[in-house]
């Protein structure tokens, strides 16, 4: 419905003199928060200030337990692994023992094992020393060392 007792300049008049809403904006700074106020007139602005950190604060008590949560959905069932059945020696060439091997799921296979030669004696004094061998060293040692009586030459 359109307004017959105002003229369009009348109207124009009227519109100016209603003040719009304000427009409020927040702004992070370094600083603190700056709010800004922005109508007609202008925009005002003013910077609120981050305090000083505070004391930290008293530890709290001990909250209550929670609930038990509902059981989880089962898994599913995996894949069977496959394991050894058996290792056994089928037979021996010289030094190369061969083994066979049965998996669990029916798979057959072998391996060989080539064996080193005989080890030697080991000789008493040359390749390895007794207790009773190593003490009587430490004796022919201590006996061999001259006796200065308390004087040390060199001084």
């Amino acid at each position: 419905m359109k307004n017959t007792f105002l003229t369009d300049q009348d109207r124009k008049e009227i519109e100016a003199k209603i003040p719009s809403s304000p427009i409020v904006s927040l702004t992070t700074t370094t600083e603190g928060v700056r709010i800004s106020v922005s109508d007609a007139s202008g925009t005002q602005s003013q910077v609120v200030r981050h305090g000083d950190k505070g004391d930290k604060g008293d530890k709290g008590d001990k909250g209550d337990k929670g609930a038990t949560g509902t059981a989880g959905k089962d898994g599913v069932d995996g894949v069977d692994g496959v394991g050894i059945d058996n290792i056994h020696l089928t037979s021996t060439t010289g030094k190369v023992d061969t083994y066979s091997i049965v998996l669990t799921d029916g798979t057959r296979s072998t391996f060989t094992v080539t064996n080193g030669s005989n080890g030697k004696t080991p000789v008493v004094g040359v390749d390895y020393f007794t207790e009773a061998d190593k003490a009587s060293f430490l004796e022919d040692v201590i006996a061999a060392l001259p006796i200065y009586n308390g004087e040390a030459e060199g001084v």
